[in-house]
């Protein structure tokens, strides 16, 4: 399953690079895999192979348009459920991210503390990191 998810996400991840829509695809995709995490109904509605496309096709254009999100966005929802890949929407999102990040160059971290860091240790952390990856801090903070 994981290399198939990889394989949707990988295209995706081919046309948001190509149409410079990286960052925004990235947002748009985790917001909708939220909503499918958050409600068993959209899960089981989408992934549901008895119910038939142009339903899943209105409650996505739907959702989109709610969202205000992208028609690249809507058109690879359309594919996904048209290909009965649904159910993979949150291992899609997640593989997304990586592949996206690794594309990019950008390798996540977490750093731990026994205390909560203060403004002027992240700050001295951040740069710190900047250094070491030559391309200066990202928004590295909640």
């Amino acid at each position: 399953m994981k290399a198939l998810a990889e394989r949707y996400a990988g295209a995706l991840v081919d046309v948001a690079l190509e149409n410079k829509q990286a960052d925004q695809i990235k947002q748009e995709l985790a917001a909708f895999a939220a909503l499918i995490r958050e409600s068993a109904e959209l899960h089981a509605f989408l992934s549901n192979p008895s119910i038939a496309r142009a339903a899943k096709h209105s409650a996505i254009e739907q959702l989109v348009a709610r969202m205000g999100a992208s028609r690249t966005l809507r058109n690879y929802l359309f594919v996904i459920v048209d290909q009965r890949r649904a159910g993979m929407l949150v291992e899609i999102e997640q593989a997304f991210s990586r592949l996206l990040d690794a594309r990019q160059g950008i390798t996540q971290a977490t750093v731990t503390s026994a205390t909560e860091l203060t403004a002027k240790e992240r700050a001295e952390l951040g740069a710190a990191l900047g250094k070491l990856t030559r391309r200066g801090s990202r928004r590295m903070w909640p």
